[in-house]
């Protein structure tokens, strides 16, 4: 690739199982080093797996010549001629399917270019837990674990998320979080890789808190021309005034009336007159999403005189929980806040 990541590489080594199209991905700083890689490989898919490669099929590159290697382990060596992709096609589409997804977060999270390999690592992590035809709708991780994967752990990549910080060589008066984007899954720990915005530093934690509809790196045109894009400043407090529909203050037009006058301007108070604006709303109707259809989720607040948000309790259920609960007693912007708070399991 032209584009160096920032840790120096190049490129990446991409594997596919033949059998139910498995993807398996190493970065690399040049090509020299695909064969150290190709042999730790079938090394790790024997003791890992207890199966025994039998066949590689490559492309005519010098660096998979390894007569030698494939001789004492009883390896087939299969090439595919000069020029000729076609005859190495699952491969190829698997490349073109990974940097379409691949470039796909990174339209999306606006983040530079040169994270690149992160967004390859993410996108072959999603491509290797969707189902396909191929194997019967079956997703490809339950197929190699004899498992199905669990998706409580997925996050949107890029997305804005707090990390907790160490409590050691901090004060008091330090903060308790760590502003950051969500970039990467860490293999073989359970935490999460996360680009400090401030320092640019990557580091693994696993107390993050997430805001999967907030990329602190996507700018108003929304686009990604250069690689040394900065965040924008975003605070929660405005992204819940933004986002949210509930309206908390009314605009209003006030007229001033001054009377000419000097000699009578000292007599007559000053007059002045509001004429408060119709805020247009919406008048479609409102639906419970599939994901909340089997939780009791909705709360009555139709009795509250000082707030303007009016749900239609629909749940036919025979002690529903708006009988003991309501937000009538808070104000708007509590109720905002109280709404835009979320609960995230650790994976």
């Amino acid at each position: 690739m032209s584009i160096i990541f920032i840790h120096g590489h190049k490129n990446f080594l991409r594997i596919v199982d033949d059998l139910n199209r498995h993807i398996w991905a190493f970065m690399i700083h040049s090509k020299g080093e695909a064969r150290t890689l190709l042999w730790n490989f079938i090394a790790y898919v024997k003791y890992q797996y207890g199966k025994i490669v039998k066949i590689i099929r490559s492309d005519n590159e010098p660096e998979f010549n390894c007569v030698n290697f494939y001789h004492e382990n009883g390896i087939t060596h299969q090439r595919s001629c000069v020029e000729t992709p076609q005859q190495n096609v699952i491969v190829e589409r698997k490349h073109r399917h990974i940097l379409n997804v691949a470039r796909s977060l990174i339209f999306q999270s606006n983040l530079p270019k040169s994270y690149w390999t992160y967004a390859i690592t993410h996108a072959i992590h999603l491509i290797n837990k969707l189902p396909t035809p191929i194997s019967k709708n079956k997703c490809l991780y339950e197929i190699i674990h004899n498992e199905p994967p669990t998706f409580l752990d997925l996050k949107v990549f890029g997305c804005l998320c707090y990390a907790s910080t160490l409590e050691n060589n901090g004060t008091r008066f330090d903060a308790r979080a760590r502003k950051g984007v969500f970039i990467r899954y860490e293999t073989g720990i359970k935490g999460y890789i996360v680009l400090d915005i401030k320092t640019r530093e990557i580091f693994v934690n696993i107390n993050v808190f997430f805001y999967e509809n907030i990329f602190p790196y996507k700018n108003s045109e929304g686009t990604n021309q250069t690689g040394n894009s900065e965040p924008n400043n975003i605070d929660f407090y405005d992204y819940i005034s933004i986002e949210n529909d509930i309206v908390s203050t009314d605009q209003t037009d006030f007229d001033i009336h001054v009377e000419s006058n000097p000699a009578n301007a000292s007599k007559q108070p000053l007059e002045i007159t509001t004429n408060a604006t119709q805020i247009r709303r919406s008048e479609r109707a409102r639906r419970i999403p599939n994901s909340l259809k089997y939780y009791h989720h909705q709360v009555n607040c139709s009795d509250s005189i000082h707030n303007s948000v009016h749900f239609k309790n629909n749940l036919k259920t025979l002690y529903p929980i708006s009988i003991v609960l309501s937000y009538h007693s808070l104000s708007e912007i509590q109720l905002n806040f109280t709404l835009a708070i979320s609960f995230t399991n650790e994976p």
